[in-house]
């Protein structure tokens, strides 16, 4: 049975076999990725970016749209996973945060990929 409906007023349908081949086709189409507030699917493929971007895979804007503090927790463990040894800390830098959609569209737009040296934590 079909897990998902797809949107019948669509200009463009791209149909993949499984999720990993979705999210790699979603990544290569996009000039940029942003997570808005969401659940684990939201995360997992906003986390997947962020470990592509890390592996340098790509050096495409990666946002956060961080409603109402929403992404908070999260950034705060990004900073402790680069303090405990996790990470290395400038890759924090990939990650462009704003409070409204404006904002982080007028950041994202402006993003420059930091250059990092490709080195374990």
């Amino acid at each position: 049975a079909d897990r998902e409906l797809a949107h019948t007023e669509l200009t463009r349908l791209d149909v993949v076999g499984s999720m990993g081949e979705r999210k790699a086709r979603m990544l290569d189409l996009a000039g940029m990725v942003v997570a808005t507030p969401g659940g684990l699917g939201t995360w997992e493929e906003f986390l997947e970016a962020l470990s592509h971007a890390q592996l340098g895979y790509h050096s495409k804007p990666l946002g956060l749209l961080n409603t109402c503090g929403y992404y908070d927790p999260f950034l705060k463990l990004l900073e402790t996973c680069a303090d405990e040894g996790f990470m290395r800390k400038e890759f924090i830098s990939y990650v462009v945060v704003g409070d409204d959609p404006a904002e982080l569209l007028q950041k994202l737009e402006a993003y420059a990929a930091p250059r990092v040296a490709k080195t374990f934590a």
